[in-house]
């Protein structure tokens, strides 16, 4: 009984291993990640610094798994670094876009005063 346990668990640690090492290097994605964060970052230095180094650093990390050949772990990374790009791309707009409306308000009131002095 207890050989038969070992012999099963060392096949199924050779079939784990097997598998990592099926699993291709993930260059798409760590190339999706790149250029969602390139596209993201002059908007989102500014606007969303936090979210934008979020996905950096899994990329780094992507990047580093990719090298120990931890491709799955790898792939992982490199998946949430696309997606935390894109959120602080997202995040990015919408505080641009808030800026934007905050000054054309401000503008609007400038203009409501100054057409209120000249009625009186």
């Amino acid at each position: 009984m207890k050989r038969g346990l070992q012999m099963a668990a060392a096949l199924a640690a050779i079939a784990s291993i097997a598998a990592c090492a099926s699993t291709p290097p993930p260059q798409a994605e760590v190339a999706t990640a790149r250029g969602m964060i390139a596209q993201a970052a002059p908007s989102a230095e500014r606007y969303a610094p936090e979210e934008l180094r979020d996905a950096q650093a899994k990329l780094a990390a992507a990047e580093a798994a990719m090298a120990r050949e931890e491709n799955e772990k790898a792939r992982r990374l490199a998946e949430q670094a696309a997606v935390d790009a894109r959120l602080a791309l997202a995040a990015a707009n919408s505080e641009r876009m808030a800026t934007a409306v905050a000054e054309v308000n401000e503008g609007v009131r400038t203009l409501r005063e100054q057409l209120q002095r000249r009625e009186r």
